[in-house]
């Protein structure tokens, strides 16, 4: 029941905060202004989200983590999964990646 209520709760916080969060990566010039460089930075940002969240649903796997392990586990396959996006295209760490203090992870963006 407990697991319910935090599956639940987690899926309205990301539903809220795609709604609130949708279109902020636009960039108003369009894609193609992005400097060379920085859609390098874009695309390295982006393997690295597709890595941790392929390593998360690996541990998702494991039966031998405890509840606070299964909590973090959680934060993370909701954090890093793209198809909770109103596109269904970017993460939030896609803006907020914990390396640069949940900012956005590339320089020329932020």
């Amino acid at each position: 029941m407990r697991y319910a209520f935090l599956a639940a709760i987690s899926v309205i916080l990301v539903a809220t905060a795609t709604t609130l969060h949708s279109g902020a990566r636009e960039d108003p010039k369009g894609r193609g202004q992005i400097s060379a460089a920085a859609q390098k930075e874009i695309k390295a940002v982006e393997l690295e989200i597709d890595r941790i969240e392929a390593e998360a649903v690996n541990n998702a796997r494991l039966t031998t983590l405890d509840r606070f392990q299964q909590i973090i586990l959680l934060g993370k396959l909701i954090f890093y999964d793209n198809q909770l996006s109103v596109m269904r295209n970017e993460s939030c760490a896609s803006c907020h990646m914990p390396e640069p203090g949940f900012s956005g992870p590339v320089s020329e963006l932020n």
